[in-house]
């Protein structure tokens, strides 16, 4: 544990970093941002050993349900690169680093795909999620109680 001096005169030091390799981005307080549930060719049929009238009648698809979730523990490096990239290059440049950073790459690449198939809804839903990743990412969020 890091020991915080709040008070620290002026030859003292505020805060001794002992970094411990801990990443934000592996947070287990995990929470969800959005799901996508989609068809997908059954994994069963790949590996299956048994006889063809068992493999017919597997599925040929499967419903499969993803949960982009994002850390809930605030991260205050995380939150000053998100600061400093938005000033330095711009706001949207920025926001599009932060969910990427949130989600991960194949979360940030799902919710392109499906934001391009939703027609005029894509906005508000765009604004729901960066506004969600924000707050947390910026500390203003509470994980869910319960």
């Amino acid at each position: 544990m890091t020991d915080i001096n709040t008070k620290a005169k002026r030859d003292e030091v505020v805060v001794a970093f002992q970094h411990s390799g801990e990443e934000w981005a592996n947070s287990p307080d995990r929470v969800p941002v959005f799901s996508i549930t989609k068809q997908i060719a059954n994994p069963e049929l790949e590996s299956f050993t048994g006889p063809d009238e068992e493999r017919d009648r597997l599925p040929r698809e499967i419903t499969k349900t993803a949960v982009h979730t994002m850390p809930g523990v605030p991260n205050a490096g995380l939150a000053l690169a998100y600061l400093k990239l938005a000033r330095r290059r711009s706001a949207d440049e920025a926001m599009s680093w932060l969910i990427e950073a949130a989600v991960g790459v194949e979360g940030y690449d799902d919710l392109v795909d499906e934001l391009a198939g939703v027609g005029d809804k894509g906005p508000a839903i765009l604004e729901g999620i960066v506004r969600k990743i924000q707050t947390i990412a910026m500390g203003g969020l509470e994980a869910p109680k319960g």
